[in-house]
């Protein structure tokens, strides 16, 4: 049995790091190859937001993990705007929040890209978890998919 949890990042270091990121990810330049750029306007507050975070692709579709607030901008789907590789598209995300779906995803994340998915989803754990304890960080932290598709 795997202990796995959540590697959330510190207030330091996303305050300086994304400004970093968004710059180069504008110009696709730099360790980019996993991550993009997303972009989209408050549900309520209308106020812009734009993060960089990571990419993943699985049966072609454009994924990313998240237990961040600002996910909830994109329940029953929102437009975004997504840079991939210096290229801007206008997609729409839309949140998965079924635990088994997200620990499923999350464990073909584990296969594809091995100890490298740790940092890319923000997760630790000392041997690779199953789906089933994947689903289990899921759903105590809150834990998301956000799939983009193509349109508003």
């Amino acid at each position: 049995m795997a202990t796995v949890t959540r590697n959330q990042p510190s207030k330091l270091a996303i305050s300086v790091l994304n400004p970093v990121m968004r710059w180069l990810l504008r110009r696709g330049k730099g360790p980019t190859s996993h991550m993009m750029l997303i972009s989209w306007n408050g549900r309520k507050s209308g106020r812009a937001y734009s993060t960089p975070v990571s990419r993943f692709e699985l049966d072609e579709r454009l994924v990313t993990t998240t237990a961040s607030p600002w996910k909830a901008n994109f329940v029953g789907g929102h437009p975004v705007d997504v840079i991939v590789d210096g290229r801007l598209r206008s997609m729409r995300g839309t949140v998965i929040d079924d635990p088994a779906h997200v620990g499923e995803t999350q464990r073909r994340i584990i296969d594809d890209l091995g100890d490298a998915a740790q940092r890319a989803m923000a997760i630790r754990y000392d041997t690779p978890p199953s789906a089933d304890e994947l689903a289990a960080l899921a759903s105590s932290e809150g834990i998301v998919l956000i799939e983009f598709t193509s349109g508003d």
